[in-house]
């Protein structure tokens, strides 16, 4: 009895490991909260969405992203396009019936329109709700999403620290 037990749990834990699928994504967001600097009130909103694509490789319960995320902001009254690219990765934790939790981070550029860029990090967390639609696979799901960045000021040698939070609700389509 014993033996048998273990050979069910044995294969059960196997079975989600061995899949393996590419996947894009595509996903919209709040506007940003943040600060860049120590200025609190040097960096706000106009109200508008965020955009992120993403490429990404899942294995059992870890994936592998590349993310590319657009956004507006402004800087002391001027009106900045960000692009961040990051390279994360994603553990999912099955809670049942095809919903997971899921944590992520990786590292990260972020380009503004001035001129300005900078590197750092980012993590986020969430829950996704997974299903199979014909021969594919597809997600929906929603996160939140924390980047630090490290810009370079340009034409000085000093650096800013800017913070960034936003969530995502998006779609994941299995290739």
């Amino acid at each position: 009895m014993t033996r048998a037990a273990l050979v069910v749990i044995l294969i059960a834990a196997a079975a989600p490991a061995a899949s393996a699928d590419g996947y894009i994504g595509l996903g919209i967001g709040t506007s940003p909260s943040g600060q860049i600097g120590s200025d609190k009130s040097s960096m706000y909103t106009d109200g508008s969405r965020s955009w992120r694509g993403t490429l990404g490789y899942r294995f059992g319960h870890l994936s592998i992203e590349g993310t590319a995320t657009a956004y507006d902001q402004i800087y002391r009254g001027d009106t900045q396009d960000a692009d961040q690219f990051a390279g994360v990765l994603k553990y999912s934790l099955p809670l049942g019936r095809g919903f997971e939790a899921f944590g992520r981070g990786g590292l990260q550029r972020t380009d503004l329109s001035a001129g300005t860029s900078g590197n750092g990090w980012l993590v986020g967390g969430g829950f996704e709700f997974r299903w199979h639609i014909l021969l594919t696979g597809a997600s929906a799901f929603v996160e939140y999403t924390h980047a630090d960045t490290t810009f370079d000021v340009p034409g000085t040698s000093r650096t800013l620290d800017g913070t960034v939070g936003m969530w995502t609700l998006g779609l994941t389509l299995s290739i």
